[in-house]
């Protein structure tokens, strides 16, 4: 299996559910992704390989068979191994509140499998169905078949009713060493409620009650990146969401996003993303299933969308 694009669907409902995204990728080795915090859940598919997972303070090690769960407004972080990095595919989704019909939400099934944001992982018996299926929708994407939207709900739900139907042999969860991640936890809702204002690196250690130097070095050893790169991708990363959702001018986006300097803004988005920001908003609303180029091998992104 190759790595895929990350393709994006649009206006693709049904019941109380919007289908998001998909997409596939050989990692390389030691590849991180987070922390992240998502307004959608996303389920990610390990075909081959090994890697980490955690979640609410809680590690995970995982290899093929395995699929673990993000919920929205949880923290994660998602790393490959560095002596066998994993495969894996993901789908996100986002769920809206269940309609007078009693029809049940995809998370009231996957309690059927013991998977909650508590206990966010599975692992199949038989993981073979679930390896196949996730191949035909990518394949399905690539061929930009002109039934794929039908298609690819089809396949979104046989690949629920396997995880929904299968016996689940979860893993035993680990705890991390004790220590500060509750800091960690204030200093990303910090940046996510004030990311538009002039804040620094010192206004969010002051925040967690850290010093500054303090603060940067135990950032970087959670996430694997500076806090100051991490403010600046969470504010474009806001951008992207904005130049494809509204109609404000791209000097206002910038203004929004808490960039001061629109040629700054711009100089940093086409470095992140690999296009100015013009050319992002024509490619976006110029396709109903968007080829990402900018897919997770790329760059690390610290939240999604």
């Amino acid at each position: 299996m190759i790595s895929y694009p990350e393709y994006h669907f649009t206006n693709l409902h049904f019941n109380n559910t919007e289908l998001l995204f998909c997409g596939a990728q050989q990692c390389p080795p030691n590849h991180l992704y987070g922390p992240a915090v998502r307004t959608h859940f996303l389920m990610v598919f390990i075909h081959s390989g090994k890697g980490i997972f955690r979640a609410r303070d809680t590690l995970y090690h995982l290899e093929a068979g395995a699929t673990f769960f993000v919920y929205p407004g949880e923290i994660t972080l998602y790393q490959a191994d560095e002596k066998d990095p994993w495969l894996y595919s993901w789908i996100g989704f986002q769920e809206f509140s269940a309609g007078s019909d009693g029809q049940q939400n995809l998370t009231q099934l996957l309690l059927h499998s013991s998977v909650t944001p508590e206990r966010p992982v599975h692992v199949a018996e038989d993981p073979q169905p679930l390896d196949q299926l996730y191949r035909e929708l990518f394949g399905l994407c690539e061929s930009r078949s002109r039934a794929v939207h039908l298609k690819a709900v089809s396949l979104f739900l046989d690949i629920l009713y396997q995880y929904a139907n299968a016996k689940n042999h979860q893993p035993e969860p680990h705890q991390p060493h004790p220590g500060s991640y509750s800091h960690m936890e204030l200093c990303l809702e910090y940046i996510k409620t004030y990311y538009a204002s002039p804040i620094s690196v010192s206004d969010i250690a002051e925040y967690v009650g850290l010093s500054r130097e303090y603060f940067c070095r135990l950032f970087h050893r959670h996430f694997g990146m500076a806090p100051s790169r991490f403010l600046r991708e969470y504010r474009l990363k806001i951008a992207s969401v904005l130049l494809v959702t509204t109609d404000s001018s791209i000097s206002e986006i910038a203004s929004l996003s808490g960039f001061s300097d629109y040629n700054y803004f711009s100089s940093c988005f086409s470095a992140l993303y690999g296009i100015s920001p013009l050319r992002y908003r024509q490619s976006a609303r110029r396709h109903d299933i968007l080829p990402d180029p900018f897919q997770e091998s790329r760059q690390i992104y610290p939240v999604d969308f």
